[in-house]
Parts: structure tokens; sequence; C-alpha cells
């Protein structure tokens, strides 16, 4: 026979299933307690998951501390996600070469016998400043415009021919003890407006951009021929590249070990379309006077090629900003957009490049 206090038990644990149970849907469907500061307090627990929602998305885009900071790599703004702006100035020391650069033949008469050598451009390094100025989210996408211009004498001096030397000069012949006075100057003006994104890999940290790049390259020749203290001839020159075109660069930064100072260089590419004018004004005199004019207005394409690479010392400023140092090579090659004797020449810019500023 069963045992009756069993099923005794059984009947009593059924019941308190089935008053919980009520007493559990009674407290779901019977609303919020009346209490006036509940409304307030779900409003403020919704706006704090909003902003941790929006840090933690900053956030998983931006490299962890263990990727860019082991102990093997360094400390290279490991605290990223702050936008803002940022900013620089390159210190730039350049020296221009050309591939076609003639100013002058000279001809000498030795024995009897003619000889020609070709005068040569004697290129010195100048200054020459840039700068930048931009915006970079907590993404690492950004923008920036960029400014540099150079602006220097390339050649400046005299020939004084004698009784065996004679000196041709962008059409004018020095001979009979006349002296020439001369003058060539280059005026360059680049403007670049980019957006970029910076990337991440391992212990890399790099920039990846492009845009649009005004250019304008200038070259003024002057010269003066003179008999004694008299005036017989007086040339103006000039021709220069004004053109527009797409350009696109690459930028990288390795820290080394764990020190503040990184191994950092780039790449840039542009190709430029535009107008390539050029005039030309002579007066020669005294008696007669003749004035002869000659003016040109071709179009032409040239392509610019850059590269940098040196050594970068970085400061944190607070989280996510840094101020740095950076010394570098550069180099620069502008196919045919002349020398101060020639329309086509390519030309050529190397030097240092000492730049401070501000990064993310």
């Amino acid at each position: 026979m069963r045992n009756p206090l069993l099923f005794v038990a059984l009947g009593a644990l059924v019941a308190l299933s089935a008053s919980v149970a009520n007493a559990q849907m009674m407290m779901q469907y019977a609303g919020p307690p009346a209490d006036a500061s509940f409304d307030a307090n779900v409003a403020r627990i919704a706006y704090l998951e909003e902003k941790v929602a929006s840090l933690e998305n900053c956030y998983q885009s931006q490299p962890t501390a263990d990727a860019c900071c082991g102990s093997g790599c360094g400390t290279l703004s490991c605290c990223q996600g702050q936008a803002g702006l940022i900013g620089g100035y390159d210190f730039l020391w350049l020296q221009p070469t050309f591939s076609e650069a003639t100013p002058y033949m000279v001809h000498r008469v030795i024995g009897g016998n003619d000889f020609w050598a070709a005068g040569r451009y004697p290129t010195e390094f100048n200054t020459a400043p840039r700068l930048w100025l931009g915006y970079q989210g907590c993404t690492g996408a950004g923008a920036r415009v960029r400014y540099w211009q150079y602006d220097h004498a390339v050649m400046n001096g005299h020939l004084t021919s004698d009784a065996t030397t004679t000196y041709l000069y962008s059409g004018i012949t020095v001979a009979g003890g006349n002296e020439l006075r001369f003058n060539s100057g280059m005026e360059m003006h680049v403007i670049d407006l980019e957006a970029f994104q910076d990337w991440n890999r391992g212990c890399w940290r790099g920039t990846l951009g492009g845009g649009v790049r005004y250019g304008k390259v200038q070259f003024d020749n002057f010269a003066t021929l003179l008999n004694g203290a008299v005036v017989t001839q007086a040339q103006r020159e000039w021709h220069c590249l004004e053109a527009v075109g797409p350009t696109a660069f690459v930028d990288f930064q390795r820290p080394i070990r764990n020190s503040k100072f990184s191994l950092v260089g780039g790449l840039r590419g542009s190709v430029l379309f535009g107008r390539a004018p050029a005039e030309e004004y002579s007066v020669s005199g005294p008696d007669p006077i003749t004035i002869t004019a000659w003016t040109e207005d071709a179009h032409r394409t040239s392509a610019v090629l850059e590269a940098n690479i040196g050594l970068q010392y970085d400061v944190s400023l607070r989280c996510g900003v840094d101020v740095f140092a950076r010394c570098t090579w550069e180099g620069q090659f502008w196919h045919g957009v002349g020398s101060p004797g020639e329309y086509t020449s390519d030309m050529g810019l190397q030097g240092l490049a000492i730049s401070v500023g501000i990064a993310r």
C-alpha cells in the first residue's frame, strides 16, 4: 500500500509552485512602482548606455596598447582616439638640379683653333618653407591642406669677352670686350588638398591618402649687354608651368625599441595637367633701337615623384596628442617643367627637411 504522506508532500509542492508562478505574473504586469524618480533613472541609464556604446565604437577602431606598445616596439601614441586639429612646419633646405641646363656657350680661339664649351648653372642649397593644417577624427580619418614655396635666384653673374673669348647667351653675342650681366630666378608654389586615413599593423603605423595638387613653377631670366658704360642690349625671358592634377601618398612610422625615436618615411606621386606660357622681350640700340618680342602658350603634362626618410622624436602631451620633431632627407623629381635656359628640362630637388608639428 502506498504511503499517504508521499501524496500529501507532492500536492503541497505543486500548490507552492503554482503560487510562485502566479506571483511572478502579477509582478510582471503590475508595472513599475509608483516612484517619481523611476522615469528619471531610466532616462539616465539610457544616456549612459549610449555614451558607453559610442566610446566602445571609437576605441575598437584604434590599436590596443599591446599592438603598438609592446616591449619590443616602444611607446608610440598608444592612447589614441582623440579628434582635433593637426599641423606642422617644415624647414626645407633644397638644391635644384636640371637635366638640361646650358645657360651659355663659350668660344675660344687658341693657336688658330676653335674650342667650344658649355657653361653650367652652379646651383646652391636654399630654404623652402612648407606648412600644413588639418583635422583628424578619432577613427584616424581626416583632411588637411599643405602649402610650400621656393623663391630664389638660381644663377647670378657676369661674362666679359676679350680678343680670344666670345660668349653666346640666349641669342646675345658677347664679344670685343663687351660685358654681359645676368641673373636667373626660380619660383615655385605648391598647394595640396587631401584626405587621409591612418592605419596600424603591429608595431608599424602609417597614413594613406590622396587629393588634388596645384603647382606652379616659373623661371625668370634677365640679361644686360654693356659696351663700357653704355647698354647696347637688354633682354627679359620667362616661362612657367601652371597645372592641376591628382596626388596620392603613403607615410610610415616604426618605433625604435623602447625609445621615443621612430624611423619615418614616405612616398608621393602626382600628375599635373596645365598651361606652359612663355615670353621673351629684347631691346637693342642705341642707334637704331630695335625691339623684338616672342610669346608662346602651350599645354603640358608633368609627373612629380617625391620620397623622404629619416628619424622622428615624439613627446606625448596628453592621451592621443603628440608633439614631434623630425629630420629627414627629401628628394623630388619634376618631369618636363623646364630650367632657366630650357622649356622642357627635367628638374630635381634634394636636401634636408627639419619638421615640428602636432599629430594624433
